[in-house]
Parts: structure tokens; C-alpha cells; sequence
């Protein structure tokens, strides 16, 4: 994880944005990119997630 934001969706439950990196001490594909976001929404059906 390079960097969370906590801020609330468009349904006003509370969300959060991750940004990912991928390892750049292991020699593979797109090693040292980043995904930039992944959102989970915090809700009781979507606690699986978190």
C-alpha cells in the first residue's frame, strides 16, 4: 500500500481509496507500478472485502 484516502461515496457510506505497488525487490512483470486505486465502500454486505 503507497497511500489510502478515507472519503464518502455517492450513497453517503464511507469509502476508501487504496493505491497498490507492486514489489520492487522481486524481479517480475511490471515491477515498481503502481495501481492506482482499488475503492471499498464500507457497508455489511461488502465487510468480505475489507
Amino acid at each position: 500500500v503507497v497511500k489510502y484516502d478515507q472519503t464518502t461515496s455517492q450513497n453517503g457510506n464511507p469509502r476508501i481509496i487504496v493505491d497498490y505497488e507492486i514489489r520492487s525487490d522481486v524481479a517480475q512483470p511490471y515491477q515498481g507500478q503502481q495501481i492506482r486505486f482499488d475503492n471499498f465502500v464500507v457497508t455489511d454486505n461488502s465487510m468480505w472485502r475489507l
